[in-house]
């Protein structure tokens, strides 16, 4: 991905593109929907308080955050109140988020929200992700592998303690599936 990226409008007014972090050998991938603030100005994914939570959530569920490789679907913040992205913003970064699946080629793709999971999944996803969180979606863009839902981070800080269990049973049932 180019560092002067122009392809939508957000190109004006962030600070770094944020690409993704983590080694190409990971298993799991972790695509999130967007930088926030914090990510924008760092340049990296997921280090703001989601990204805190996120890390904490891995660790409880007993995996190292070294274990995936962490992106989002879109590239730049969006701005001001972290506003999710719109599916222009979405569609002008699919490219990249491609190139980064090609790369890993995880075993397993967890897609934090709703945002990043009508991404990947776009029409197969008929219901929210507090319907679908912990599904099992088979894919072959660009190479085979499982997309996971899960709530996002912020989603569980917003709504106190209670769905940070639901998170850890989702990611460990899930790797624990391909360890059989």
């Amino acid at each position: 991905m180019s560092k002067d990226c122009k392809k939508c409008h957000l190109s004006r007014t962030r600070t770094n593109i944020v690409v993704g972090e983590g080694e190409f050998t990971a298993k799991y991938m972790i695509v999130g929907e967007a930088p926030g603030k914090v990510e924008d100005a760092q340049g990296r994914p997921f280090v703001g308080a989601a990204g805190q939570r996120l890390r904490e959530l891995i660790k409880q569920a007993g995996f190292d955050i070294n274990d995936f490789y962490i992106t989002n679907a879109c590239k730049c913040w969006p701005g001001e109140g972290n506003r999710t992205p719109t599916k222009s913003e979405i569609e002008a970064c699919f490219p990249y988020l491609l190139h980064q699946i090609r790369q890993v080629n995880p075993e397993v793709i967890f897609t934090l929200g709703n945002v990043s999971t009508i991404a990947l999944l776009n029409s197969r996803v008929t219901a929210g992700i507090t319907k679908i969180h912990g599904r099992r979606y088979n894919i072959s863009l660009p190479v085979k592998s499982v997309v996971v839902p899960l709530f996002h981070p912020s989603y569980l800080i917003r709504n106190g303690m209670a769905l940070d269990e639901i998170f850890v049973n989702d990611l460990k049932y899930n790797i624990g599936c391909l360890e059989r």
